[in-house]
């Protein structure tokens, strides 16, 4: 066999290794070409993607542009059109205000000629159609019965209901505001005719007299303080972060519907406690912050808590406590927490859940740390009845009253506690007994006055579920406390001579009715707003405040005042009724002083004045000095400004000789003496006349020996005014003789008590 052949070495593998590599080679160029092929498509996609972005965001751009320029003109064309309805508004009011004002003027002097000239006619509304141009009627406009039974029918009520609702949805309080109160001036002559109110007849009339408490509401508070409630997106236009997330919508609705009438009973009570309009809005907020804190099934039975804690006047509500304790005083929302919690525990003396809002108030103002309510609960035991023996469990200092001791000294953080350890004197007697009172749910106020023994503090407080007691006066006939709602200062007989008849639910037509003219005062309705107040004095004669609010709405009109004969006749009026009400004694005297002596000669002013003060003498004697004081202070007031200085002789000597009993009554008849001696520009010779009889009026009948450092101390006080006389008559030797011996006797009398 041939042998076989052997492989040649290198020649065949290296034609195997080239044809791999070229293999290899050709692959790597295919992925590569594939890939830049991959790189390009996806940057071609990218670049159409954001071509195509471009292209929306600016389609989008031009949409947006497109509707806001249609917006803006909307926009403008609203404002254009309600500009052109309120200034048709307005003209249609102000023809209406002037017509009215015809009538009343053509009445007015039919009644002062005595005869039968009949009203000017109405012009007749025009039967043709309005113009484009003219108003058109807005979303309560619509026509709705505003007068009829306890109960409207269906269709009224479900139009009444469904303006309501729109109402709390929308917000536009300030066009409900001018639709109703057209509502309300049309439905007048059916609640007013001839002169008078019907008050049984706008009793019925539930949609005329919710319509006039919300329109009241909104004129007071303000439409925007009403919108910002309802409408959840405007709360931070409040400035009260604090606000609840619940819808103010259904507070609204709950104020309007709930069957306890939460918003006639807010008004009522505002109107009762002649609140300040200035303060509405924020009443109103904080009765919707107090209505989010209680649980809905709670709201009923804590209604005129609530209410009473909103009307507390915000000076007072946010006032600093007289503690000295790091401890801040309660907020008022932490005070109506707090009477919550011990109403649920049975912690408190009274019911705080059936009292009327009006005694509520002088339970809810109190301003002291949650620590010192505390102290109370845990270490006070007396009963309502006897609250008032408080005021005497402390002791007396006289070191304080005699200056030898100061508070600063006495007390390091004036609690209860010290002030019931370390004792105190009259004012701080009367701040235990009053705030402690407060804590267990009692009404309770501190009073001031000034007496024989000089300036003084007391206190008045609840002893049952309506009378009112004082303690601690030693029969002091001046006290005043302040209204923690309007802040007025009022004689302690208004809370004394408080009774069953004369309780916030007996008192709600009067207040009603006043809360009616008052709004008919602030829609034009003059002439309706005098027949209704007339209406309240006429039925609840003996309320200060119902003269009161008569008062303001016939001055509300400076056009249009009534003659002098009207108020003659009223001040007689008062003058009776001031047998049984003292105070209306004083509102008579001052009407007499602004407006029934108007173009009288000064002496039969001086005349009338001067029975007055007689008459006011016999019906009052001693009881009310203030009211005395009142009534010489202007009657001296008319002599003053004639120049008269013998007639404040004539009026002064006389009246002081009839004080010398009543050492606070001598001292301020003498520096009103004084007061309108400067006013008359009384001479040199003047004063030294004045010195010498008042000096021989003191001496006989005022100076005593007295050692009872308080009598002592308001005779030095009578000493130094008569020595101050002494100076402007140029007698300084006089003067200041007396002044030394004044002084001296206070300071030995201060060393024989301190």
């Amino acid at each position: 066999m041939p042998p076989t052949p052997k492989p040649r070495s290198g020649g065949g593998g290296f034609w195997v290794v080239l044809l791999l590599l070229l293999a290899m080679g050709g692959g790597g160029w295919y992925m590569y070409d594939q890939s830049v092929k991959e790189e390009a498509r996806l940057a071609a996609e990218a670049r159409a993607r954001a071509e195509a972005e471009k292209q929306r965001k600016a389609a989008e751009a031009a949409r947006k542009a497109e509707e806001e320029a249609r917006r803006k003109a909307a926009a403008e064309e609203e404002a254009r059109r309600k500009a052109e309805e309120e200034e048709a508004r307005r003209k249609a009011e102000e023809e209406e205000e002037a017509r009215r004002k015809a009538e009343e003027e053509a009445r007015r002097q039919a009644e002062e000629a005595g005869d039968d000239t009949p009203e000017p006619k109405k012009e007749e509304e025009s039967e043709e159609t309005p113009s484009e141009e003219e108003v058109q009627p807005g979303p309560y406009d619509a026509p709705l019965p505003m007068t009829g039974g306890g109960v409207t029918a269906r269709e009224t009520k479900e139009l009444y209901d469904s303006m309501i609702d729109r109402l709390v949805t929308e917000g536009d309080f300030a066009e409900f505001h001018r639709a109703f109160n057209s509502k309300i001036k049309a439905a007048i002559p059916e609640i007013i005719n001839n002169d008078k109110l019907n008050y049984n007849s706008y009793k019925r009339s539930k949609p005329l007299m919710q319509s006039v408490e919300l329109c009241r509401l909104t004129h007071l508070a303000g439409a925007t303080t009403l919108t910002n409630i309802v409408k959840p997106d405007k709360r931070q236009q409040m400035g009260e972060a604090e606000l609840g997330t619940e819808s103010g919508r259904n507070f609204m609705l709950w104020m309007l519907r709930d069957k306890n009438d939460p918003l006639g009973t807010f008004m009522q009570a505002f109107t009762a406690n002649q609140g300040n309009p200035a303060n509405m809005a924020y009443h109103l907020k904080t009765f919707f912050k107090l209505w989010e804190l209680t649980p809905e099934k709670e709201r009923a039975r804590y209604l005129n808590l609530a209410i009473a804690c909103a009307l507390v006047a915000p000076s007072r509500a946010t006032a600093a406590p007289q503690t000295k304790t790091k401890q801040p005083a309660l907020s008022i929302e932490q005070v109506y927490a707090y009477f919550r919690e011990q109403d649920a525990r049975n912690k408190l003396l009274t019911d705080i859940t059936k009292m009327d809002v009006t005694n509520l108030l002088f339970v809810v103002d109190v301003r002291l740390p949650r620590s010192e309510f505390d102290w109370v609960m845990k270490n006070l035991k007396y009963s309502q009845a006897q609250w008032g023996d408080a005021y005497a469990s402390i002791r007396y200092r006289m070191e304080i009253a005699a200056g030898s001791l100061s508070e600063a000294e006495l007390y390091q953080r004036y609690t209860f506690d010290e002030i019931r350890e370390d004792g105190g004197v009259c004012r701080h007697q009367a701040y235990f007994a009053s705030n402690t009172a407060k804590c267990k749910g009692i009404p309770a106020v501190y009073i001031v006055g000034d007496g024989d023994r000089g300036p003084h503090a007391w206190i008045a407080s609840m002893i049952d579920t309506t009378s009112w007691k004082q303690t601690g006066s030693y029969g002091y006939n001046t006290g005043r406390f302040s209204n923690p709602c309007s802040g007025r200062s009022m004689h302690e007989s208004v809370l004394l001579n408080r009774t069953k008849k004369t309780g916030d639910d007996k008192l709600a037509a009067a207040y009603t009715g006043m809360m009616l003219a008052e709004h008919l005062v602030s829609m034009g309705c003059t002439t309706e707003a005098r027949s209704a107040s007339r209406y309240v004095t006429g039925s609840f004669p003996l309320l200060t405040a119902a003269w009161d609010s008569r008062i303001s709405v016939l001055t509300a009109d400076e056009d249009n005042i009534p003659e002098a004969d009207y108020w003659r006749k009223m001040s007689n009026e008062l003058a009776r009724l001031g047998k049984k009400n003292a105070e209306l004694l004083d509102r008579a005297a001052d009407i007499d002083n602004n407006y029934a002596l108007e173009g009288k000669s000064d002496s039969a002013k001086k005349n009338t004045m001067k029975k007055n003060l007689d008459k006011l003498k016999r019906t009052v004697g001693n009881e009310r000095s203030d009211l005395l004081l009142e009534a010489v202070d202007r009657q001296a007031a008319l002599l003053s400004e004639a120049g008269d200085v013998r007639g404040l002789g004539l009026l002064y000597n006389k009246t002081l000789k009839e004080n010398t009993r009543r050492g606070d009554v001598f001292g301020s008849l003498l520096r009103q003496y004084v007061g309108h001696m400067e006013k008359a520009g009384a001479t040199k010779r003047d004063w030294t006349s004045m010195a010498k009889a008042t000096e021989k009026i003191f001496e006989k009948n005022v100076l005593t020996n007295t050692t009872d450092h308080f009598k002592l101390s308001k005779e030095v006080e009578i000493q130094k005014i008569i020595s101050t006389i002494y100076a402007k008559a140029e007698n300084t030797k006089k003067a200041d003789k007396l002044k030394e011996a004044a002084e001296e006797r206070l300071r030995l009398s201060s060393e024989r008590n301190g």
